[in-house]
């Protein structure tokens, strides 16, 4: 008995997929998600230069490197574990584009209100 019979089902003998999406978690926490889903590809975020690429293709890619291990019993677990990926990594994307607007606004408010104080910014 071959060992992906149980793991997904076979039509015209050719093991089906599951479809493969956009996955928030991947794209946040890639080198966790990496370590966790056993895809290992998503460690070269690790590589200098090539991590501003690499948090993308994982975001992009990483579902199927995870599905791949060989570490869900069925489609079902694999896109539980996904969806919870998805959405812990999609909450903090929100957070920390939430996070860097207001550190904007209050640094430009704080900028704006020093100058009119009468605070030179421009020298040391």
């Amino acid at each position: 008995m071959d060992y992906y019979e149980n793991m997904q089902p076979v039509y015209n003998n050719q093991y089906q997929e599951p479809d493969f999406h956009w996955n928030w978690g991947a794209f946040m926490f890639n080198w966790v998600f990496g370590f966790a889903n056993k895809a290992w590809l998503c460690f070269l975020c690790f590589v200098p230069l090539l991590n501003i690429v690499w948090v993308f293709v994982s975001g992009v890619k990483a579902e199927k490197w995870a599905w791949e291990s060989g570490e869900f019993a069925n489609e079902q677990a694999f896109r539980a574990t996904m969806r919870s990926w998805n959405r812990a990594g999609l909450l903090t994307f929100i957070i920390t584009v939430v996070v860097l607007i207001l550190y904007a606004v209050l640094g430009v408010t704080m900028f704006s209100t020093l100058q009119r104080y009468g605070y030179d910014l421009t020298t040391s």
